[in-house]
């Protein structure tokens, strides 16, 4: 919600609109105080974020390795043991191949094995090659997984739309800002080879990350490239089939990065992809606004009061039309506005 406050200043008035500038200022100027008023704040609410997700991990790793095991990577060898007319229990073989019974050799799960999972989970790739498999680890799980989908891959996808936001924002701005001439210039065409270019971008990061990340886990797990890159390729997306299973400690440990850096490098990526299309939608209803004639019902439209359309209404009317601002938005500023050319006394 925001907050009013008072500000003695001189009156300076201003409009703005494209070339034209439009803002007020009396001597009970409005000032809005809310969510940007405090940067120190969103320093604060970082620390915590990140609390969460060192919290996250740590407690899965502590309860993790104490509930849940898997197979030793080195199992116990089976001897065998041929024999010649040899009676084992009431069978006899003439020429017979014994093989020892040997126990598979299990291990609590590693700090990197636990790492590892709760990576996959909170990314929702989960490859299968983890999972709990006691009922403490999977009555754990159910709190576990809910508050990482939940709270953590929220947490991390704000980071992320951080990155985002300001993709989107730089696209919006090209609208709300002053029109330059070589804007006015660009045709939709033109901005539809832009946005191609962002599509072809972003596709040939993903390559490049997929082929680096194929070098690598060919070198770790002793695949061939194809299956390094495969599996790279197919994490980035967040499928996981889990056709191949990592098995050396090496590779899960650069997993735990990488899993995590492909997942968000790919929201970051349809994130700019996101910008890039609004910016198209946004310049062909421009065009279409520009190639329009002002007829009697567009300015009808206009008009919210019905006593005809002022520089506001019509300011506001066609950033509604552009998408730019929201029906709630337009009657926000129009209300701050009229307060603030009309000034009278605030309790």
């Amino acid at each position: 919600m925001f907050k009013l406050r008072r500000q003695q200043q001189n009156a300076v008035r201003q409009a703005s609109f494209g070339g034209l500038s439009i803002s007020s200022k009396t001597s009970e100027e409005l000032i809005l105080e809310g969510a940007n008023d405090a940067p120190q704040s969103n320093y604060c609410g970082y620390a915590v974020r990140i609390f969460y997700v060192i919290a996250y991990f740590a407690v899965g790793v502590v309860v993790y390795t104490q509930v849940e095991e898997r197979e030793c990577d080195d199992q116990p060898d089976v001897k065998t043991f041929t024999g010649v007319n040899v009676t084992i229990g009431d069978y006899f073989c003439e020429n017979c191949i014994v093989m020892e019974d040997v126990e598979t050799c299990y291990t609590p799960w590693t700090v990197v094995d636990t790492l590892y999972w709760s990576t996959v989970t909170v990314t929702t790739v989960g490859y299968g090659d983890y999972s709990p498999t006691t009922d403490a680890g999977r009555i754990f799980g159910f709190f576990y997984i809910i508050f990482g989908l939940g709270v953590v891959l929220g947490v991390i996808q704000s980071f992320v739309n951080n990155a985002i936001d300001r993709v989107e924002q730089n696209a919006k701005q090209r609208g709300r800002g002053g029109i330059d001439a070589s804007e006015l210039d660009e045709t939709p065409q033109e901005i539809t080879a832009q946005l191609y270019r962002k599509v072809a971008v972003s596709i040939g990061i993903i390559i490049a990350v997929s082929l680096l990340g194929g070098v690598i886990y060919s070198a770790l797990e002793d695949w061939t490239y194809l299956d390094g890159v495969w599996w790279a390729f197919i994490t980035s997306l967040t499928i996981g089939y889990g056709d191949q299973n990592l098995t050396s400690e090496s590779s899960r440990i650069f997993s735990i990065f990488f899993v995590m850096g492909m997942v968000t490098l790919m929201t970051v990526l349809m994130g700019n992809l996101s910008g890039a299309s609004y910016r198209l939608k946004v310049e062909r209803k421009r065009a279409m606004l520009l190639e329009t004639s002002l007829t009697p019902e567009v300015i009808d439209a206009l008009d919210r009061d019905g006593d005809g359309v002022d520089r506001f209404e019509f300011v506001f009317g066609m950033l509604k039309l552009l998408d730019i601002v929201t029906e709630q938005v337009t009657l926000t500023l129009t209300l701050i506005l009229t307060l603030t050319l009309n000034p009278y006394p605030i309790p």
